[in-house]
């Protein structure tokens, strides 16, 4: 209750105050809801696989190894590989277990059983593909031996030989 002379410190409400509060109100929902599209547009288009940085998509291959019921040949099976692998870029080294070379960076459409001890079997398209294969006699490529699968001078895989 407001006494003679005493000053009124809260202002009279005016009709169109409300309406200045629903507008205030609606423009911070915009906002919000443009600052959140903005945000969800980044995480979907920004190029999280390293393009923005220049930095080259690490590259691997799953490759199982076997030996053949007769004992005489080793099996590299290729189950994880990546897309537009070719056989004349793809290489195959082994090297003993002292470390010393046994085969020196071959591509896989290089090898033959008469001069490397290996050959690539493959559909022939050029391209390496899941399921193609790589057979090396085990006269050639002793157990312990480690086998390095490369792309130019990246290592997709290597293993040694049971």
């Amino acid at each position: 209750m407001k006494r003679p002379g005493q000053i009124d410190l809260q202002p009279s409400p005016t009709p169109f105050q409300p309406a200045r509060q629903r507008k205030r109100r609606l423009s911070i929902a915009v906002a919000l809801v443009a600052i959140f599209m903005a945000v969800i547009l980044i995480l979907v288009f920004y190029p999280w696989n390293g393009e923005h940085d220049n930095t080259p998509p690490i590259r691997t291959m799953g490759v199982s190894i076997s030996k053949s019921p007769d004992g005489s040949n080793w099996t590299l099976n290729f189950r994880r590989v990546p897309s537009g692998l070719m056989a004349v870029q793809t290489t195959l080294a082994v090297f003993r277990a002292d470390g010393s070379v046994n085969l020196t960076p071959t591509a896989f459409s290089d090898l033959s059983l008469a001069a490397h001890g290996s050959l690539y079997v493959s559909d022939g398209n050029g391209e390496v593909d899941l399921g193609e294969m790589i057979i090396m006699e085990t006269t050639w490529y002793a157990a312990g031996s480690k086998c390095q699968i490369a792309e130019a001078s990246q290592i997709l895989w290597s293993g040694t030989l049971p």
